[in-house]
């Protein structure tokens, strides 16, 4: 690398095309360490734009830039690089500081992002417990009560929807393989509204009891939940019960 006296008084490299340099002016070492790279001298997340920007093919160019202002490598320096190719094998460039305010307007910009990186992490993990949250509720939604040798009742709780059904599925599924029993009641006294999903994946658990030989018998369905299940025209093949206390003196007796 050669010093020379540049005619303005402004940061003034000559590269190469391996971007090495190989003059300079006095002022480039007032706002960076100079190198024998220029790469050396360019924020990590400039360097791509650098490569792209800075080439033959592109005689005259100006991109905008970071460039590090000394050896730590902290608090990037904002500039407007000015590329001028004498011919394919030299490329000079002025180096521009912008102005302070817009420097500063970028390091809070990149503050900001960190921030908001930050929350977006936070948030994520709070959706996941709120996730979590939902799940062990659905599955506490429908116990499984053993009534007697034979029977087993599941009272469910709160909307019948198809995530909530995913979610007791296999628990239900595995209880009932577990306890062996004969029958299971299921109640649907505590349940609000009934969407069309839900009752598919209700369908299909009861399909499963009953290739285990399980029999499933409905209780404390209210006018609204039969209106909706006749709606639907689904052929569970299910017994229904109006009570749960008729439905534990037949099968608890």
């Amino acid at each position: 690398m050669k010093l020379v006296e540049n005619i303005f008084s402004v940061p003034y490299l000559i590269i190469n095309r391996q971007y090495e340099v190989l003059y300079f002016s006095k002022e480039v070492e007032e706002i960076t360490d100079l190198s024998s790279n220029f790469l050396e001298l360019v924020d990590e997340g400039s360097i791509s734009k650098v490569q792209e920007e800075v080439s033959p093919a592109k005689n005259k160019n100006k991109v905008e830039i970071n460039i590090y202002q000394g050896e730590r490598k902290l608090d990037p320096l904002l500039i407007d690089l000015y590329i001028h190719w004498k011919n394919d094998l030299q490329a000079e460039l002025l180096l521009i500081p912008k102005d302070q305010r817009i420097s500063d307007i970028t390091v809070s910009l990149g503050e900001l992002r960190s921030r908001l990186s930050n929350t977006n992490f936070e948030l994520l993990e709070e959706k996941e417990k709120l996730q979590e949250a939902i799940d062990e509720n659905n599955r506490l939604s429908a116990p499984f009560i053993e009534l007697s040798s034979t029977t087993a009742l599941v009272p469910l709780f709160g909307d019948l929807n198809d995530e909530k059904m995913y979610t007791i599925s296999d628990n239900l599924l595995e209880a009932a393989q577990q306890a062996d029993k004969e029958t299971i009641l299921v109640d649907l006294t505590a349940v609000g509204d009934i969407h069309h999903d839900g009752i598919v994946v209700f369908q299909n658990i009861v399909q499963s009891l009953s290739y285990m030989g399980i029999e499933i018998v409905v209780i404390g369905v209210n006018p609204d939940h039969a209106q909706k299940i006749n709606q639907l025209q689904l052929k569970l093949g299910l017994r229904f019960i109006s009570s749960l206390h008729k439905a534990i003196q037949k099968y608890c007796q």
